[in-house]
């Protein structure tokens, strides 16, 4: 039954981008309603502590959008369930914590889920070899992101560098091995920068060559290294893509990386000017663009508290975008962009204390006193700085179709509250061992 539950949960979140998020939703709630009166009540009231930001920021957007619409739209409601759903998200992988006792659990059963994803994503690509003459019209045909690959790879490469992580997963098996290794090659064909910078982010922190809960202390005393080798390897990889045809799909990857900052930061005072081609290329720059146009023309409490869910940004064109033609879109690449338009500033400055309080804040003495515990929370820094760099191009926590990310933080947090819980009560029955003698 435990095992079955955890496979359930963990397919829910591998299987997402192969599903309709509304079946996958309504999957986890109701495995939500079912399960959770079972649970210790301690894990969920320490997650709504947690949780309370994003709660705020929901219940921001929602007053103002309900105040704000002359009619309630299909917006509206597809805002609530992109900002609201997190929460359920969360208490499903905290749930899901009650079943994975220990790193190693996670790793194994996430990976054959993760691989059977891999494998359609394989499989869609040898069945559409030779049909596109972009890597654009590939990605979108294939598939553009997949960061369960991306989390799995980070914990699989950061186990060859860190011994601590070794012990925690002490031996793969021949057919996880497998797994791994079609896991790599889909990585690989997505052609996706966002993948990449994750899987080095996670590296990075599992490896234990960063903390930002303690950036000045000793474990930081190979991040020198570390920095140096990952700038050797940059240089390294740009020297041998520079020896490739200038239309080949790597090198494409290679002007993606190079274009980053236009497409976060757009100047809107270029946008009367620029040709419907350049727009195209850094479509996700210039609709922060319009976005943050539409945040500045607002008044003071809509600078505040936002212009409400259901709100929409007019693109002072018309772009065909999932073939269709629009003039206003009511969602934005860009999270931080997206959360002033729907929640204004105090929706931005809740969700990033939700993400400071989740990966930056300090830690009890007991973290430092089990491996296992701190490693846990390193895995949750990653995690949070691969949300905060996300959120500039994939809306971050609220992105359509990515549920896995607030499951497997809700994973993550809950086993290091169950973690905690028995690492007190260890202590206690010392304490009282010692009394009674």
């Amino acid at each position: 039954m435990k095992h079955s539950i955890l496979l359930l949960a963990l397919l829910v979140a591998g299987m997402n981008q192969f599903i309709s998020k509304e079946l996958d939703f309504i999957l986890l709630c109701t495995a939500l309603f079912i399960l959770l009166p079972l649970d210790k009540p301690t894990i969920y009231r320490s997650s709504f502590s947690v949780l309370a930001p994003v709660l705020l920021l929901s219940f921001i957007g929602l007053s103002v959008g309900f105040l704000s619409l002359r009619s309630i739209n299909r917006d509206f409601y597809r805002d609530i369930f992109l900002f609201f759903g997190v929460i359920p998200y969360f208490f499903g992988g905290a749930l899901l914590s009650k079943y994975v006792k220990d790193l190693n659990t996670f790793f194994l059963a996430f990976t054959l889920i993760v691989a059977l994803s891999s494998v359609m994503h394989i499989w869609l690509v040898v069945t559409t070899f030779g049909h596109y003459d972009s890597l654009l019209q590939y990605r979108r045909a294939t598939g553009t992101t997949n960061l369960n690959e991306a989390i799995l790879l980070g914990l699989f490469f950061a186990r060859i560098f860190n011994k601590n992580l070794r012990k925690l997963i002490p031996s793969i098996p021949l057919l996880t091995n497998f797994f791994i290794l079609i896991i790599l090659i889909s990585f690989t064909l997505y052609f996706s920068r966002t993948m990449i910078i994750t899987l080095g982010v996670l590296v990075f922190f599992l490896s234990e060559y960063i903390t930002i809960r303690y950036f000045f202390s000793n474990r930081n005393r190979h991040l020198p290294f570390a920095t140096f080798l990952v700038i050797a390897m940059v240089f390294l990889s740009g020297l041998l893509i520079s020896f490739l045809p200038p239309n080949a799909y790597v090198t494409t990857l290679v002007d993606k990386f190079e274009r980053i900052p236009d497409e976060v930061f757009w100047n809107s005072k270029d946008s009367y000017a620029a040709a419907l081609a350049d727009i195209n290329d850094n479509w996700r720059g210039y609709e922060a663009s319009q976005g943050v146009k539409k945040f500045n023309r607002g008044t003071t409490l809509q600078k505040f508290a936002g212009f409400g869910f259901g709100s929409v940004v007019d693109l002072e064109l018309i772009m065909k975008l999932a073939d269709k033609d629009y003039e206003k879109v009511p969602i934005l690449h860009n999270g931080y962009v997206l959360l002033l338009v729907k929640c204004g500033v105090a929706g931005l400055l809740l969700y990033l204390i939700f993400l400071y309080n989740i990966g930056f804040a300090k830690v009890g003495h007991s973290a430092n006193q089990d491996e296992e515990l701190y490693l846990l929370y390193q895995f949750l820094s990653g995690l949070s700085i691969m949300v905060l760099l996300n959120t500039f191009t994939m809306t971050g926590l609220f992105g359509q179709g990515n549920a896995s990310v607030p499951i497997i933080i809700g994973l993550i947090w809950g086993c290091i509250q169950r973690k905690e819980i028995t690492l007190s009560h260890k202590h206690e029955s010392k304490a009282h061992a010692k009394a009674f003698h």
